[in-house]
């Protein structure tokens, strides 16, 4: 039998010789994966937010106004044309036109349309940038959230973070190039995967 005291003292050695190791290593080892790259461009920012919402509120009452809405609201939805699948069994069915929830404004120097629902962002609606163009391949919730956050609407590919690192390294590597806060009532549609490296390095 070996003794909790005498367990401790050989368990420290041994984590200590690991960290000498990997010390020594990363002293005459080239290419550390992890090192900072120099990017294509200059870089304006130094760190980045990235929230994404599944099941948030909807475009139409945040920032894409849509005059339409308000002018068919409670009408019958007509039915869309040339379309097959579950889109034509959505258009088909007796649905009728939502407004939006709130009003709309031009904010800004820009003039860029924000809901009432979002009176402090719409103060720095010149300061931000706004993409138009995703498109999905599935309008299923676990492809579509796959496709969205890795590019990919299948399991295995590398997430948004995991590309940034691999991209341009990180200025510690003691601490993760990027973090993942997910909600505490429980993850998003297909768990660690979508945030995970898939092919990448697992560096």
């Amino acid at each position: 039998m070996i003794s909790r005291r005498k367990l401790l003292f050989n368990s420290y050695l041994g984590l200590g010789s690991l960290a000498l190791a990997d010390l020594l290593a990363a002293e005459t080892t080239p290419g550390n994966p992890l090192a900072p790259k120099k990017p294509h461009f200059p870089a304006k920012a130094k760190s980045i937010i990235f929230l994404f919402m599944e099941g948030g509120v909807s475009q139409m009452d945040t920032f894409e106004y849509k005059p339409m809405l308000e002018k068919y609201a409670g009408k019958q939805m007509p039915k869309a044309e040339r379309t097959v699948g579950e889109i034509a069994t959505f258009s088909a069915a007796p649905n009728r036109v939502i407004p939006p929830v709130a009003k709309f404004q031009q904010r800004g120097q820009s003039g860029r349309w924000v809901s009432d629902l979002l009176p402090n962002i719409a103060t720095s609606v010149d300061d931000l940038a706004f993409i138009h163009g995703v498109k999905v391949d599935n309008n299923n919730h676990g492809p579509a959230v796959y496709h969205s956050l890795t590019g990919n609407m299948f399991p295995g590919s590398a997430s948004i973070g995991a590309w940034v690192t691999y991209g341009l390294g990180t200025e510690n590597k003691d601490l993760p190039g990027f973090i993942v806060m997910g909600d505490r009532r429980g993850s998003t549609i297909g768990g660690a995967g979508v945030w995970g490296n898939g092919y990448l390095p697992a560096a």
